[in-house]
């Protein structure tokens, strides 16, 4: 499989995903999230392993969402590396920090600036009750949806040639999720 499409229904949205370990096609879906604001990012390895690379990368602007495995790109394209290294583009997530430390880490891939969520809707509320919030808190709170998170799909084979649906379906739905959230709390409407 070099890419395929999928729309993941989630909130009420048809999430268009594409699910890529093509290098050259990257380039033409990251065309889609230039000049974007605010990007959701989340990344997914095997997790029975701590020290296992990377094996997808999910980008999620609005409705459109790319899974790149990077774990079977014969090369990391350009395209790639000049969107996270974007410093106009606010990328967002829970867990960020580690997320862009980890690309970094087994790719090399480095990422101008990342949002933890928690603590930025503690600022933009003034609170101190979302620093230590997941995606499933933040996502009930922030913008009034909720997320069923698979046991399966957090511990399945992030690695594999050919991700099941259940692994579409979380890695968009967790990317979709940051962004919403994001989207939100830095003003929306990007």
């Amino acid at each position: 499989m070099a890419n395929s499409n999928y729309t993941v229904q989630f909130n009420g949205v048809n999430i268009v995903t594409t699910v890529t370990n093509s290098s050259l096609f990257i380039d033409s879906v990251l065309n889609e999230f230039r000049s974007k604001r605010v990007i959701g990012l989340d990344i997914e390895w095997n997790s029975a392993s701590p020290t296992s690379k990377v094996a997808t990368l999910q980008l999620c602007h609005g409705s459109r969402c790319i899974i790149i495995q990077l774990l079977h790109l014969d090369f990391i394209p350009n395209s790639l590396k000049n969107l996270l290294s974007d410093r106009s583009v606010n990328f967002v997530g829970v867990g960020i920090t580690q997320d862009i430390t980890k690309l970094d880490r087994d790719y090399g891939l480095k990422c101008w600036y990342g949002h933890e969520l928690g603590p930025l809707a503690d600022r933009v509320y003034g609170t101190q009750q979302f620093g230590g919030a997941g995606l499933v808190s933040l996502m009930q709170h922030i913008v009034g949806g909720r997320i069923e998170k698979s046991e399966f799909a957090t511990r399945s084979n992030w690695g594999v040639n050919i991700l099941n649906t259940d692994q579409i379906t979380y890695a968009t739905i967790d990317a979709y999720a940051s962004f919403a959230i994001g989207n939100k709390l830095l003003g929306g409407n990007n």
